[in-house]
């Protein structure tokens, strides 16, 4: 009984505020994109510059693209 009354309190508590929802869900899929970008275009700037091949910018960079 309490888990329903639980869910269906965060339900109504979400419905209510479905603009803030939304934003805090698009920055979070946002940070997740960006988490895993980032370090690979620092591999990537550092193996222009340096002229390093690494395994592992070569394994992000074939995930990514």
């Amino acid at each position: 009984m309490e888990f329903s009354k639980n869910k269906n309190l965060i339900k109504q508590f979400l419905i209510n505020r479905k603009g803030q929802t939304f934003i805090i869900v698009i920055i979070g899929i946002i940070s997740n994109i960006l988490t895993i970008i980032i370090p690979v275009i620092i591999g990537r700037y550092y193996q222009l510059v340096f002229h390093v091949n690494s395994r592992r910018v070569k394994s992000c960079f074939f995930l990514l693209f």
